[in-house]
C-alpha cells in the first residue's frame, strides 16, 4: 500500500495516555529516521516495525506519510528551539553559547535539511511546507538575536544578524564530515574549532 493514501482498517488502535504515548513514541522515531534516511526511504512499516506496532496504528494517529513527516519534523524543531533557548539563557559568553549550540547539533549526523525538504516538498500542502518553514526560521531568528545582542555590546563587529545566523547553521552540516563520523573528532572537539573560526572573522578591528 502507498504510504500516501489512508487506511480504513480499525486494527490496532490504541486508546487514553497510551494512545498518547504511542503517538509520541511514533513522532520521535519518525522524525529520527527522516532526519537520518530522508523522505524517500522511510516508510510507514518500518515507522511502524520500531515502534513495536501495527502500521494500521501509525495510520490511525497520521493520515498519511506527509501528514506524519510534517509534525514529526515540526515536533523535532520545538524541541530544538526550546533547547537552544535554555542554552542561551543559561550562557552569558558568546563563544561558550555558540560551542555549546553546535555540539548538541553535531551529535547527530543526518541529512541536509534543504534537501530533506525538496524531496519531502512534493508531496506536502503549501499550508504544511509554510509551517514547517516557519518553525525553522524561529531557529534563525533565536540565533540572530544571539548575534544582534554581541554586536550591540562591540563583542563582535556589526554587520547583518540574521545572515550570520544562516552561515552559522550552515556549519553544523559539517557533522556529516568524516572526521566526526569516525570519531577523529568528539562533537565538542569539532564546535570548539568551528566556533573558534567563525568568530575570527567576526573579531571588531
Amino acid at each position: 500500500m502507498d504510504d500516501n493514501q489512508p487506511i480504513k482498517s480499525r486494527t490496532g488502535r490504541p486508546r487514553g495516555k497510551r494512545s498518547d504515548a504511542t503517538r509520541n513514541q511514533i513522532l520521535m522515531t519518525a522524525a529520527r529516521k527522516f532526519m537520518e534516511l530522508g523522505y524517500d526511504k522511510v516508510s510507514l512499516q518500518e515507522v511502524a516495525n520500531l515502534c513495536g506496532v501495527t502500521k494500521a496504528t501509525v495510520y490511525h494517529h497520521f493520515k498519511d506519510k506527509g501528514t506524519l513527516f510534517t509534525e514529526s519534523i515540526l515536533r523535532m524543531l520545538r524541541t530544538a528551539l526550546a533547547r537552544s533557548e535554555e542554552l542561551i539563557q543559561n550562557e552569558s559568553d558568546l563563544s561558550q553559547k555558540l560551542k555549546k549550540l553546535a555540539e548538541g547539533l553535531l551529535r547527530h549526523s543526518h541529512v541536509e535539511f534543504e534537501a530533506l525538504m525538496r524531496k519531502a516538498s512534493a508531496v506536502l500542502s503549501q499550508g504544511q511546507i509554510a509551517q514547517i518553514r516557519q518553525h525553522e526560521e524561529q531557529l534563525h531568528i533565536l540565533l540572530a538575536g544571539v548575534f544582534q545582542k554581541a554586536m550591540n555590546e562591540g563583542r563582535i563587529r556589526s554587520g547583518n544578524a540574521m545572515f550570520l545566523a544562516h552561515a552559522f547553521s550552515v556549519l553544523m552540516l559539517m557533522r556529516n564530515q568524516p572526521e566526526l563520523q569516525e570519531g577523529i573528532l568528539t562533537p565538542s572537539e569539532a564546535a570548539s574549532e568551528i566556533v573558534q573560526l567563525f568568530l575570527m572573522g567576526l573579531t571588531p578591528r
